[in-house]
């Protein structure tokens, strides 16, 4: 049978007891460091029997949250907000460690490892700088191949020339802050250059958020066409009804992955609507095979006869 493993601070070594003695009530197997020995390879043997149990309790009190610190990964450029961070999370009683706090190794990434690897927790604080720095990256891709967890809070929203190299994190990153992060983004997406936009509106249509579909919709007729192309993609949601009639203006666009994309979203929204557009489309053979697809979707008695009139028509 597998066990509990009771995770404590031995200067709270009393509650951890009692409640031992009643997860042994309850016929439930526990483990605790008790069962270690001088000259144990400690380290092995909690690894071990963290695996073996089929569950874990964490005993947090004053005493264990002074043990394990929070790393801070951030910039520089962004050390007065770090301060205010550093000082709200040394108020809450827990220790935090950043880079002030580091030598000079020898490996420039040797201290910054250990530290991470003793941390509680992994704060990342992204803005326009630290989406740009190589140390950045590292403190944050580190502690997630090392099961530390990693919370990222976005400062200041801010996008590279070279979107990869904001990568997935900071997408999933942002996808978890959700509506949170949402002013941020619109905030910088209104002045941004055309790439930036187009990423700004994909992760903007990540947190759902049926306010932004007037911005997507304005969007639809940028003059770049990668911009049009992920706008439309972003309205790509049932309740976006209000774009059928721009998305329907797109249909005609001069770029072929603008259209297919307008096609696909008109489909998804299922827009009665939209039905004699398209079916006016299944005359044009550059569009006819889209117009069948977004006519199945959309799936009217109205829709399904013009996919039939058509397929007998090209048999």
């Amino acid at each position: 049978m597998r066990h509990v493993f009771v995770s404590y601070r031995h200067a709270d070594s009393e509650f951890p007891r009692l409640l031992q003695d009643k997860l042994h009530e309850a016929d439930f197997r526990t483990w605790r460091d008790l069962a270690l020995n001088v000259g144990d390879d400690w380290r092995a043997d909690i690894d071990g029997a963290i695996r073996d149990s089929f569950a874990t309790i964490v005993i947090l009190s004053h005493a264990s949250r002074a043990v394990l610190p929070v790393f801070i990964s951030h910039t520089r450029e962004d050390a007065g907000f770090m301060e205010i961070l550093a000082r709200t999370i040394a108020g809450n009683e827990f220790q935090v460690y950043n880079d002030r706090d580091r030598g000079e190794p020898a490996a420039p990434y040797q201290e910054a490892d250990t530290a991470i690897r003793e941390s509680l927790a992994v704060i990342t604080v992204f803005s326009p700088h630290s989406m740009q720095s190589a140390n950045v990256s590292y403190e944050w891709a580190f502690p997630l191949g090392s099961g530390v967890p990693v919370l990222p809070i976005l400062f200041r929203a801010g996008f590279t020339r070279d979107v990869d190299n904001v990568g997935s994190f900071a997408r999933s990153g942002l996808r978890k802050l959700g509506a949170a992060a949402g002013p941020a983004l619109r905030e910088a997406a209104a002045h941004a250059e055309p790439e930036a936009l187009g990423f700004a509106i994909s992760l903007l249509a990540d947190i759902k958020d049926e306010n932004d579909f007037p911005f997507f919709i304005e969007a639809t007729r940028h003059q770049d066409p990668e911009v049009r192309r992920r706008a439309i993609y972003a309205l790509r949601d049932k309740r976006a009804r209000q774009a059928v009639p721009v998305l329907i203006e797109r249909l005609r666009d001069a770029v072929r992955g603008v259209r297919k994309a307008a096609f696909d979203v008109l489909g998804d929204i299922g827009d009665p609507a939209a039905v004699q557009p398209l079916i006016e489309c299944l005359q044009d053979e550059e569009l006819v095979e889209d117009a069948a697809s977004a006519l199945k979707a959309i799936g009217t008695s109205e829709a399904r006869i013009a996919v039939g009139t058509w397929k007998n028509h090209t048999a």
